[in-house]
């Protein structure tokens, strides 16, 4: 990698939602981190500590109040370390165009690049190649399958999250009676994991009964004709765990065009408006908001320090979560870490 005065760095966040999403501002300091660092490249030599461009790539820009929470958060740190912050993003989530727009950032020869790969296999070959060129890259939100690529990865504890929404819904149904598992259609790490935890918990609960789990590709229009067909086939559904926005607000939905919004307690993870909307009026009962705005802000402070300091960050940072109820909605620990509009 060259080392030059003006660092380079690109930063590719395109969201999942889950989960995307998945999903708040706050300070790096309260992360927990886990230790180790990838080999295959040499941070720069300059100290000046600041200068260069960056390019911020969001998938869903306009409709991904997660995405936008990490831009903010990036955008905060892109001033503190003096960086150039560019921000733009396709018209809609796909994995094709993602990969196509790698190939193009590839040819425009960055210094580092900051990537939330859509598909945790799909995206494995376009990093491969930037680790070829000497360009490393630090992953935000989700991963790929090869962890040799990623210099590190930046994402809350998606199995814990998974978890604590099993807990959630424990206590909300008493204890008793079925409950959904409604998600982003398997491939993205980020929301497996949450599955993959949520199934483990409900193990330690034998008076919830898992129905069927239905998937939907953030479509809300989709996720709401699972839930319906699921409530048909299952009357008596107690609880619903959705693990990302837009399969939470199609299961709004669904629970409002049968009359059973209250009846089925509604755990979604994030915390976009249109949750918090649907927190307020009952429809949901508790949000698992990820530290998105935090994911940003220290995604570029990592590769500022790598780029400028040839500082090594650690091998998986993890930002924590925030439980979100009617209760504790309007305090301000809370209100920092809930998603922008805009």
């Amino acid at each position: 990698m060259k080392s030059s005065p003006l660092k380079t760095i690109l930063i590719v966040a395109v969201a999942v939602v889950v989960a995307l999403g998945v999903a708040a501002c706050g300070s790096s300091s309260s992360s927990n981190t886990s230790g180790g660092s990838t080999g295959g490249e040499s941070g720069g030599s300059s100290s000046n500590g600041g200068g260069g461009t960056v390019a911020l790539e969001l998938a869903g820009q306009a409709g991904c109040p997660f995405c936008i929470a990490i831009q903010h958060g990036a955008e905060a740190a892109a001033k503190e370390e003096g960086i150039e912050l560019s921000v733009q993003s396709p018209a809609k989530f796909d994995t094709s165009v993602q990969v196509s727009q790698l190939a193009s950032v590839l040819a425009t020869k960055p210094e580092a690049l900051i990537l939330e790969p859509l598909d945790a296999n799909a995206l494995i070959a376009p990093v491969n190649q930037f680790k070829q060129a000497g360009i490393p890259t630090i992953m935000v939100d989700t991963t790929v399958n090869d962890p040799s690529l990623p210099l590190s990865v930046i994402t809350s504890n998606n199995k814990t999250g998974g978890e604590l929404a099993a807990e959630q819904l424990n206590e909300l149904t008493g204890g008793k009676g079925q409950v959904l598992y409604l998600g982003y259609t398997p491939g993205a790490s980020t929301t497996d994991q949450r599955q993959e935890g949520f199934d483990e918990k409900l193990k330690s609960y034998p008076g919830l009964e898992q129905v069927q789990p239905q998937y939907s590709p953030d479509e809300p229009t989709e996720a709401a004709s699972k839930v319906q067909a699921t409530l048909q086939a299952n009357p008596e559904l107690k609880g619903i765990f959705a693990s990302d926005e837009l399969v939470g607000i199609g299961a709004a939905n669904a629970l409002k065009a049968a009359g059973k919004v209250g009846q089925v307690k509604v755990v979604a993870f994030d915390g976009a408006p249109d949750e918090v909307e649907a927190l307020e009026n009952g429809t949901f009962n508790t949000l698992i908001v990820q530290k998105a705005y935090e994911m940003g802000q220290e995604a570029v402070r990592q590769a500022a320090a790598y780029l400028n300091e040839g500082k090594k960050p650690a091998k998986e940072t993890n930002p924590d979560y925030i439980v979100v109820t009617k209760k504790n909605l309007n305090s301000p620990e809370v209100q920092k870490y809930l998603y922008p509009e805009r």
